[in-house]
């Protein structure tokens, strides 16, 4: 019997550390991490069809549509030879909806495992006004990874800057936005038997959640 392509899942507030924990699975293991932004520019860097749909929404400051962010996605899924994480798709009930479709119309393909990164109102405001960037794509953190010169980038020496979604103001509307259109994700998975669910994070280090997060991966890599 063949073995299923094993697609990782990450679902969590905003600042629980999805994307690291991504990061680092990818560093270790034989896997490919997904995630809509580097997508969207992967298309339309190549001027696909989809890419200039893309740009279209992008360039007037809109969302796109569930539509395109789903043909996307799948497609990366089914041109990926290794297995794959989900980093922030999907992002509500209609993505998730599709993404539970393409997987019933392709039973037995498919293993799709998920991880809930659970992290308070309280840290995660902690983590995401902690946050430095530098252009050269580092990021750092003034408590959690900070640099050895103060807002100074240890790879490229340049300056750090603030993170622009940082403010109170902002954070507290990207979690009133997770906890209404991305959470109730979370019931499909609950109560569906196709998926493997499990739990990681909370107020720990990023070597204390990578070491969950590595001790489920390694169940099904």
């Amino acid at each position: 019997m063949k073995k299923r392509k094993q697609v990782f899942i990450f679902i969590g507030p905003p600042g629980s550390g999805k994307g690291t924990q991504a990061e680092l699975l990818v560093r270790e293991f034989k896997i490919k991490a997904l995630s809509g932004g580097a997508i969207f520019r992967d298309h339309m860097a190549r001027k696909t069809t989809l890419g200039k749909q893309v740009r279209k929404y992008m360039d007037k400051g809109h969302l796109v549509p569930d539509e395109i962010v789903t043909k996307m996605m799948l497609n990366s899924i089914r041109r990926a030879r290794q297995p794959v994480i989900l980093d922030g798709y999907p992002r509500n009930l209609t993505q998730a909806r599709s993404l539970d479709a393409f997987f019933q119309k392709q039973e037995g393909k498919y293993l799709p495992i998920v991880i809930k990164f659970d992290l308070s109102a309280k840290d995660v405001f902690e983590r995401i006004s902690g946050r430095y960037t530098c252009s050269c794509g580092e990021i750092f953190h003034v408590k959690f990874r900070p640099p050895a010169q103060k807002e100074i980038c240890d790879s490229c020496k340049k300056k750090l800057k603030k993170r622009s979604d940082a403010s109170p103001a902002i954070v507290k509307e990207r979690m009133v936005i997770y906890k209404k259109k991305t959470a109730p994700i979370l019931k499909i998975y609950k109560n569906n038997k196709q998926y493997k669910l499990y739990k990681a994070g909370g107020k720990k280090t990023i070597e204390q959640v990578y070491s969950e997060v590595k001790k489920i991966a390694k169940k099904f890599l």
